[in-house]
């Protein structure tokens, strides 16, 4: 009977991963040109409640001025599939993250064109990016070596 039960739990285990895994990312409209100051607005309106005023994290969420939001790391598609599916806590002490109802693929491409114009400039800098986290960071007292 134990046996069974353990054959059961790992074939529900099983499931879920090779369903999580075919999940197909949401894509924005093609010839969609994301816009930083619509971004701005929709990340104001359905993301700093947790994420923080200016993308600096709150005691609800993380900071996206961080190096681990790098694109190297976590790309575009990344935020497409957390905001659609939710995601996992697995750099960050905050919980797991839920969907967010009503944010269109569309909407992702320009927060994320937010996160990018963030760092001075229109292309994504991430020295720039990682240094203002640090500089933040200091300016709180915070020391991170």
């Amino acid at each position: 009977k134990s046996q069974r039960k353990t054959i059961a739990l790992w074939l529900v285990f099983a499931t879920a991963i090779a369903q999580a895994q075919t999940s197909p990312v949401p894509q924005p409209s093609a010839g969609l040109m994301p816009n930083p100051a619509q971004g701005k607005r929709l990340f104001d309106q359905h993301c700093a409640s947790c994420h923080g005023i200016g993308l600096n994290g709150s005691d609800k969420g993380p900071p996206f001025l961080h190096p681990v939001y790098e694109p190297s790391h976590h790309g575009d598609a990344s935020f497409q599939a957390a905001v659609r599916y939710g995601s996992r806590a697995h750099h960050w002490p905050f919980g797991d993250m839920r969907p967010v109802p009503g944010v269109s693929a569309d909407d992702v491409a320009h927060i994320t064109a937010y996160f990018d114009s963030s760092s001075n400039g229109s292309e994504f800098d991430k020295a720039s990016r990682h240094a203002k986290f640090f500089v933040l960071k200091a300016a709180e007292g915070q020391c991170l070596t």
